[in-house]
């Protein structure tokens, strides 16, 4: 008889632990994913995850398989892992516009998303988020519907910027923190849903409110869970916001001196990585297409006289915006760029992507044959990446297949 309870305990105990620790992740189609959701009235999780990804493979490994975690997403969600790189998963990928690793989506029995979340989360974030969806006030759908309405409760509006965060709509993030920013004043603002509007929305350099922020650093100090690095963030983010501001009415070179001017205080490095970002964004912001692609060959010139590295990036990432980025669909660049890069073809050798880039080109420009061999090209320049099941690598090819 010992025998045999011993031979259940290790029969019944392990199969009792593996079922009462993190989330059951479900082995089913999409449609078959909203049909359970819709018989259980639940929400539908989905981990939309790589094989490359190493903070998908952290969250699998340290965040869902914890009994907390799956308690109560198996009490509230419907959950699904998917490989955004095989089977359903590219065509979900562009259904739900993934581009980064890990993404997780929370959707109605509808199939309609309420809930995004780009980026690995530890349990504590994790659970944050998802318990803001069993409160429908906290989900971004209910959240647009409410602001529409014309609602401007500072709460309100404080976890509407948080959900446009999540899902990296920073541009209508800023768009409406400023809005509300512009009817309010700091009075209002001394409390966690107003520091989170002013971190999240925006303020502007040299405004009344900017102003009147400074003055009362200490009584947004105090609030709960503010610190010196938020607020030096709010600060260095005003000094940018004021930059774009400032570009709306001038031209490139008072732009670029202002730049300068304003950014000169900070450490050398930010300004590095910030020169490029504010220049793209001043001629980008007026369509203003030829001159910034005539700047970026400047600085590709330049720099292949004392850097080969930083130039073939310049000329890569160029050629690649103006390849996926669709605000140059009208832009007429799509052959100068696909000119640019043949004729350094021959220098390429170690930069594989310019493959990648002609053929983003060649398919806008019609041509078929050109795209695909360009595509095929890059994939065989190395297999060890696994370029062949990059979600980016197998929509440009069925795009390609595609075209007439």
């Amino acid at each position: 008889m010992k025998r045999f309870t011993l031979f259940l305990a290790f029969i019944v105990l392990p199969f009792i632990s593996v079922f009462s620790q993190g989330i059951n992740f479900e082995h089913l189609s999409f449609d078959q994913l909203l049909s359970k959701a819709k018989k259980e009235n639940k929400i539908v999780f989905i981990d939309c995850y790589a094989t490359w990804c190493g903070p998908c493979k952290m969250m699998a490994r340290d965040v869902f398989t914890q009994a907390e975690v799956g308690k109560f997403f198996n009490d509230n969600f419907i959950s699904a892992k998917i490989d955004m790189e095989k089977g359903e998963g590219p065509s979900l990928a562009r259904r739900f516009q993934i581009r980064a690793y890990p993404t997780l989506i929370f959707l109605s029995p509808k199939g309609k998303r309420i809930h995004t979340i780009v980026g690995a989360r530890d349990k504590d974030g994790l659970l944050m988020e998802a318990k803001k969806l069993i409160d429908p006030t906290k989900q971004l759908s209910y959240l647009e519907k409410q602001y529409k309405k014309g609602n401007r409760d500072i709460q309100l509006i404080s976890d509407y910027l948080q959900a446009l965060q999540n899902i990296e709509q920073n541009d209508r993030m800023v768009e409406v923190g400023r809005e509300y920013l512009k009817s309010t004043t700091i009075e209002k603002l001394y409390n966690k849903a107003g520091f989170n509007i002013i971190l999240l929305g925006g303020l502007v350099l040299d405004t009344e409110l900017y102003n009147d922020f400074m003055s009362n650093q200490d009584k947004f100090l105090a609030l709960e869970g503010v610190d010196e690095r938020q607020m030096n963030s709010v600060k260095l983010s005003a000094k940018i916001n004021y930059i774009e501001e400032f570009g709306k009415k001038s031209n490139f070179k008072q732009y670029n001196e202002e730049m300068e001017k304003i950014l000169e205080s900070e450490d050398p490095r930010y300004f590095d990585y910030m020169k490029p970002i504010l220049i793209d964004n001043f001629f980008i912001s007026k369509q203003q297409f030829i001159e910034w692609f005539e700047y970026k060959m400047n600085e590709y010139e330049s720099l292949k006289k004392t850097d080969i590295e930083k130039s073939m990036f310049v000329l890569i990432s160029t050629a690649y915006r103006i390849g996926l980025d669709t605000k140059f669909v009208k832009s007429n660049l799509f052959k100068p760029a696909l000119e640019k890069l043949k004729l350094n073809i021959s220098k390429t050798k170690d930069y594989p992507a310019i493959d990648f880039c002609i053929a983003l080109l060649y398919k806008h420009l019609g041509e078929k044959d050109k795209a695909m061999q360009s595509v095929n090209k890059f994939i065989e320049s190395d297999k060890t990446q696994g370029l062949a099941k990059d979600s980016r690598v197998l929509s440009l090819i069925e795009e390609i297949k595609a075209m007439k």
